[in-house]
């Protein structure tokens, strides 16, 4: 059975119902104000006030503690997968494709690529990477003539210091 507070009954380090749900509110996401309105239900209440009040409450010592608790337990609560993140890529990307939203689409295959490690930003070469393995590794991702560019590229003494 839930407990009731009449008058001042509550000990001093358990929180009120209405700052539990205050601790809630600013742990999604809603700013001091905006959590004190909602929680309180004092939508119409000014603005100074309630920052005010809100400022207050937030400095309470069994506010701050429970708030660091839920913030620690979120950031458990939020860590994912990299299967769990590849997936959430997919599910967008779909969702842009099904919208006929192109860039969206394309910036989530681009993620996907780099996400699953097809795709990368730079590509290193060591100094010591022969030309024609090089070359040889490529051969299958670009067509005749950019490999026939590359390997007078790569054959220049001048291309590489």
């Amino acid at each position: 059975m839930a407990k009731r507070y009449i008058g001042n009954s509550r000990r001093e380090d358990e929180l009120a119902p209405e700052e539990r749900r205050f601790c809630a509110l600013r742990a999604r996401g809603y700013s001091q104000t905006a959590a004190y309105r909602e929680a309180y239900n004092r939508p119409r209440q000014n603005a100074h006030t309630a920052s005010s009040h809100a400022s207050n409450i937030a400095r309470r010592p069994r506010v701050v503690a429970y708030l660091k608790s839920l913030f620690r337990e979120a950031k458990k609560l939020d860590l994912i997968s990299h299967a769990e993140y590849v997936d959430n890529l997919m599910a967008d990307h779909a969702a842009a494709k099904a919208a006929d939203n192109c860039t969206a689409a394309a910036n989530f295959q681009r993620l996907i690529g780099q996400a699953i490690g097809s795709l990368s930003d730079t590509m290193v070469i060591e100094e010591r990477t022969d030309p024609e393995v090089l070359l040889a590794r490529l051969e299958g991702t670009l067509d005749a003539t950019a490999i026939e560019q590359l390997r007078r590229a790569l054959s220049a003494k001048d291309t590489f210091h």
